[in-house]
């Protein structure tokens, strides 16, 4: 039997519990060996730059997943051009692990409707399996009728609901109060909110972190 690497894509924009809590389901619910979280340097479904740099959100996701060995981050699209289109990732993924490797990418539910609009669909479907994390009213049997509704008969088998209720924490919400200065140290894990509290990510004004100078305050790009 070979192995079951989970792939988890998004912007992390920062890394939080409800991550966290994907992740620890899905190694559970799929019997996977290892998952890898693979922050995005450009969506194709988001198309607009992240509040933080990719540096930054890497290293947030590093931070996040540190405490369970388990979780690795990737900077497979962070380091190429272009958007992160997920069937160039999961043919990469594919050729570097081998075939005797099943791979599981993980979605969120408001995806499901447009997953054969994606970017060589039907080949994606042919490499990898998904999983799909709960959203909204989308979740138990809604989620699965969701699936059966927008996916042909013969990719049905290749995408499975995360048995889990759906997350009440979002990267906005964080990015939100960290820029009001409320509270948020309770929606991230323990080193991520560490970084966040001590560098003051996603308010006007901020001192550099470990990668800039740490001679004084940097103003954020334009577009944060």
């Amino acid at each position: 039997m070979g192995l079951r690497i989970g792939l988890f894509g998004g912007s992390f924009d920062p890394f939080h519990l409800g991550h966290l809590m994907v992740a620890e389901v899905a190694l559970a619910e799929a019997g996977l060996n290892r998952l890898i979280v693979l922050p995005a340097r450009v969506s194709p479904h988001k198309q607009e730059t992240p509040p933080a740099p990719a540096e930054e959100r890497w290293l947030m996701s590093v931070l996040g997943t540190l405490e369970d060995p388990r979780i690795e981050v990737a900077r497979w699209d962070l380091d190429r051009e272009g958007p992160s289109y997920t069937y160039e990732t999961v043919a990469w993924a594919h050729g570097h692990f081998g075939p005797e490797t099943d791979l599981y990418w993980i979605i969120g539910a408001d995806n499901v409707a447009q997953l054969m609009a994606w970017h060589r669909a039907a080949e994606l479907l042919g490499l990898c399996r998904f999983l799909v994390v709960p959203r909204g009213i989308l979740h138990g049997a809604a989620l699965q009728a969701e699936i059966d509704r927008s996916l042909p008969a013969s990719f049905r088998d290749r995408v499975r609901p995360l048995p889990m209720e759906p997350i009440g924490i979002s990267s906005t919400e964080v990015r939100s109060r960290a820029r009001e200065g409320d509270a948020f140290a309770a929606m991230l894990p323990r080193l991520t909110a560490q970084y966040l509290e001590r560098y003051n990510c996603y308010r006007p004004m901020r001192p550099a972190g470990p990668v800039g100078d740490p001679s004084g305050p940097t103003p954020l790009p334009d577009g944060r």
